[in-house]
Parts: C-alpha cells; sequence; structure tokens
C-alpha cells in the first residue's frame, strides 16, 4: 500500500510522489500514472504548452533557445534568414559572411567580390549627399614607406634600393648585403648584422631604461 501522499502504479506496485501523476512524464514503468482520467494540461493564451506539460511565453519558440528543456519549443520552426554575426559583413546575394577588417582591403573576400565595390574609396561629405574622396595617407602606416592619394584612390612608393611588394603597400629590400637586425632589450638598443658569417652583435645605444619599442627614419637615416 501507498501512502496518502503517493500514487501505486498498476504494473508492479511501486509507489511514486503523487505529484507525479498526471505531469505528461511517465514514471512508472507501465505507464499507469499517465492515465486516461489524467486531465489534459492547457496554458494561458499568451504561453505555448510544451510536450512535457511546461508553458512557457509565445514569444520564446523559434528563438533557438530550449525553454521548454525538451526542445519542443524549437520544432517544425521555420529556417530562419541567414544573418552574420555583428563582427562581419554578409557578402550580398550569398550565405557569405568576411571579417570587417577586410573590406575595402583591394582583396577579393566575397564570391562576387563585392568587398571591394567602387565606393571604398569615397565616403559621404559633411552635407550628408555628396562623396567625397577618402584620403588613405591620413591612416598611419597605410603604405609602409610613402603614400599618394589619388582622386578614389592612391599609390604607394618606396624608397631607392626597395621594390613595391605585390600588395601594392609594403616596401621590400632589393639587396641582401649588410642586412641589420636593431633589437630594443629594456636597458639598451643592440644591433646584429644577421648577414654576415659571424654575427657581431653589439649595443647602439646603451644606458637606458624600459626600452620597448624603436623605429626608424628613413630620410635621416
Amino acid at each position: 500500500m501507498c501512502h496518502p501522499d503517493e500514487f501505486q502504479c498498476q504494473g508492479d506496485g511501486s509507489c511514486i510522489p503523487k505529484t507525479w501523476e498526471c505531469d505528461r512524464h511517465s514514471d512508472c514503468i507501465d505507464g499507469s500514472d499517465e492515465h486516461n482520467g489524467c486531465v489534459p494540461k492547457t496554458c494561458s493564451p499568451s504561453h505555448f504548452l510544451c510536450d512535457n506539460g511546461n508553458c512557457i511565453y509565445k514569444s520564446w519558440r523559434c528563438d533557438g533557445d530550449n525553454d521548454c528543456r525538451d526542445m519542443s519549443d524549437e520544432k517544425d520552426c521555420p529556417t530562419p534568414p541567414f544573418h552574420c554575426p555583428f563582427w562581419q559583413w554578409q557578402c550580398p546575394g550569398y550565405s557569405t559572411c568576411v571579417s570587417l577588417s577586410v573590406l575595402c582591403d583591394g582583396n577579393f573576400d566575397c564570391p562576387n567580390g563585392t568587398d571591394e565595390s567602387p565606393l571604398c574609396r569615397y565616403q559621404l561629405a559633411n552635407d550628408s549627399k555628396t562623396c567625397e574622396d577618402i584620403n588613405e595617407c591620413d591612416s598611419p602606416g597605410f603604405c609602409s614607406q610613402h603614400c599618394i592619394n589619388m582622386r578614389g584612390s592612391f599609390r604607394c612608393t618606396c624608397d631607392a634600393e626597395y621594390t613595391l611588394e605585390s600588395d601594392g603597400r609594403s616596401c621590400k629590400v632589393t639587396g641582401s648585403e649588410n642586412l641589420l637586425l636593431v633589437v630594443a632589450s629594456r636597458d639598451k638598443i643592440i644591433v646584429d648584422n644577421i648577414t654576415a658569417h659571424v654575427h657581431n652583435i653589439y649595443s647602439l645605444v646603451q644606458d637606458v631604461s624600459f626600452v620597448v619599442a624603436l623605429d626608424f627614419d628613413s630620410v635621416t637615416g
């Protein structure tokens, strides 16, 4: 015999909590706790009835989250439209996402090349009506050495004994003799001739503190 607050399963006579009867989940081995006398579970008009008897807001259905805990709120949902995450850009006409950093970088990353639109070299003027040329040379490091702005475009140039790389922006030294590697090492700046047969490392600047970076002036050397 079961206690008054328990339900007795018909098959094996086992006892389960009374609250488990008619909870839309078979707790008895024979499922007798979900008998025909169970009143069908209903939810308010603003809620959705899950297969397990839970009620959730209708607005939670087909939102991609398992709110019912049995995934019944995500069944028979229409295929959602394709969207890219906020840090990426969707190629028009394709379910392809590219990083925002590759837009207007001169390389075709979208299948149809739409990330390199002719509008890439222009920006909206202050009158909110006119498109004006973007001066790429205003961006530090846009060209590794020299930058010439042109209407709707730009051109990078290099110093003597340097050649322009295929990316149209980077300069590479022409020769391979006497290439020096300059390194900042906290309390000094050291130099190494990396093309010599025997490395000759020497200090270029000494008695300094907390050196974390260095730069080179290609004009004055």
